[in-house]
């Protein structure tokens, strides 16, 4: 969902879009999109997105206008790519990873998607060849129309498992150099650049299932 305040007090105005399986058809989305102008559903065209390839709990990540997913790895081909879906046009795309991570021969790297200051990011955390060392690359996107990325990071993990254990999460960007992360009974946000935990907070909960970002009015929102 995508929404906007509305000028002199009148309701704000916001877009849903609903994705589903159709069951006699595997290799495509059903769209749906819920308008509160109109206040209705209608049935917008089909995605030729085989609905296995994306996680069905994953947020969505709001940059560039348009929501985005991470899918799965093609099975054959093992590559993997950003679905996008603007809700102002109802266009969607395939975004492709970074050549350098796409072709990269790691099973176990574990890729995320978030957003900076508007800008959509990846991040992914592989093992350095290091004994119970880990590195994080974080890639921007820097030309969004041809999906031109740039590697804006490269740190290791080890100063961060060292200070706060091996149990540690990460679950989003909060900026360029910071990450949101969670643990057992905590979350915490940290500094990679310097080395360091900027602050904490308790949760009265042992391990924490999900956590959605919070989008404000950073985001330029064009319902149409």
């Amino acid at each position: 969902m995508v929404a906007r305040p509305s000028p002199c007090g009148a309701a704000a105005e916001f877009k849903i879009a609903r994705f589903s399986v159709i069951p006699a058809l595997r290799d495509r989305l059903r769209c749906e999109v819920f308008d509160s102008r109109r206040f209705a559903w209608r049935r917008a065209a089909d995605v030729p997105v085989c609905p296995a390839s994306l996680e069905p709990s994953a947020p969505a990540v709001s940059a560039h206008g348009a929501e985005h997913w991470l899918r799965w790895p093609d099975r054959a081909t093992g590559a993997q790519d950003v679905f996008a879906f603007d809700l102002r046009t109802e266009a969607w795309r395939l975004v492709p990873l970074p050549r350098e991570v796409d072709e990269r021969d790691d099973p176990w790297a574990r890729k995320q998607i978030s957003a900076v200051e508007g800008r959509l990011c990846l991040m992914v955390t592989t093992e350095a060849g290091v004994a119970d060392e880990e590195v994080l690359e974080v890639w921007e996107m820097a030309g969004y129309v041809e999906g031109r990325w740039e590697k804006k990071m490269r740190v290791s993990l080890k100063s961060l498992h060292a200070q706060e254990g091996g149990a540690v999460i990460l679950k989003n960007l909060y900026s360029s150099d910071v990450a949101f992360l969670d643990t057992f009974c905590r979350v915490m946000w940290y500094d990679f650049l310097r080395g360091k935990k900027m602050a904490e907070v308790e949760v009265k909960h042992v391990c924490i299932q999900e956590v959605f970002k919070y989008e404000s009015d950073l985001i330029p929102c064009e319902l149409g």
